[in-house]
């Protein structure tokens, strides 16, 4: 208000200042937590790339399993036939 009465310009100036250090103050905040997101992201990013590859690896397996357990029952039927 002192600074209004003073010279309109002066308070538009004033403001604007009050502005700018507010977002500075602001941006050394959420900078670093952008980049720690950034990070976070790609770490997630790299790990479900790995998760894919170990579950197509396990489907895989597991399809082995079944087939091995199906000529496994294919097989005791066939000798209990006999």
């Amino acid at each position: 208000d002192v600074i209004k009465r003073g010279s309109v310009a002066a308070c538009g100036i004033c403001k604007w200042v009050r502005a700018m250090i507010i977002y500075d103050r602001v941006a050394k905040v959420v900078g670093p937590k952008k980049l720690a997101l950034a990070q976070a992201e790609s770490d997630l990013n790299e790990t479900q790339q790995r998760l894919a590859g170990i579950q197509a690896e396990l489907k895989e397996v597991l399809d082995n399993v079944q087939r091995l357990q199906d000529d496994l029952a294919s097989a005791q039927k066939k000798q209990q036939d006999l």
